[in-house]
């Protein structure tokens, strides 16, 4: 992401990205750099507690949280790329990162949740000359939420909690895992 305006001095740190909104600026973000050795030999440093994208990575998922109408205010982003999965939470200041190789992905706290609509109308009679005649329309929406947990050696990296079709993140993250089988992954610096 890249800043327009970082405003500095008062009770907190803030930063504005290309899209207008405003963030808390993470102080003590941790740097979780790793090397990505492609099978012909391509090397690439990635520090994957950046919101920073690298040559030829894409973000193909993304939730955020947004306060404010004419001064918005990001107070979460969580994004999957091709070659990780981050957390930033800008109000707690908290990061969690780390690469979708090897990640096992497990889907919990599902549920449904089903909205509806119905218009109607009625048929009345008013003194002996017939009313309206009854119509009705009905709309259902319904969709899945859930907690999608990302683990590697039973540990649990990051978190991402009430999500929207959590079964169809899953599965992209086991296509972008597929593509990443022939990359090898290892820490450089993880302080």
């Amino acid at each position: 992401m890249a800043c327009m305006y970082i405003r500095s001095g008062l009770s907190e740190d803030l930063v504005c990205d290309e899209f207008g909104r405003w963030r808390r600026v993470i102080k003590n973000r941790p740097k979780l750099i790793y090397e990505f050795v492609s099978k012909s030999g391509e090397r690439a440093e990635v520090d994957v507690a950046s919101e920073q994208l690298y040559g030829g990575e894409e973000v193909l998922w993304w939730y955020s949280v947004e306060r404010g109408v004419f001064r918005k205010r990001l107070e979460r982003y969580w994004f999957i790329t091709n070659l990780r999965v981050c957390k930033f939470d800008y109000e707690e200041g908290n990061v969690e990162a780390t690469p979708l190789k090897d990640l096992d992905v497990v889907v919990t706290e599902k549920e449904h949740t089903t909205s509806s609509q119905r218009i109607g109308m009625y048929t009345g009679k008013l003194e002996n000359i017939v009313g309206i005649v009854g119509v009705g329309t009905s709309r259902t929406k319904s969709r899945t939420i859930g907690n999608l947990l990302f683990i590697r050696e039973g540990r649990v990296l990051v978190k991402f909690t009430k999500i929207s079709d959590p079964d169809g993140v899953k599965k992209l993250v086991e296509v972008l895992k597929r593509n990443l089988r022939d990359v090898e992954v290892r820490p450089l610096s993880l302080a």
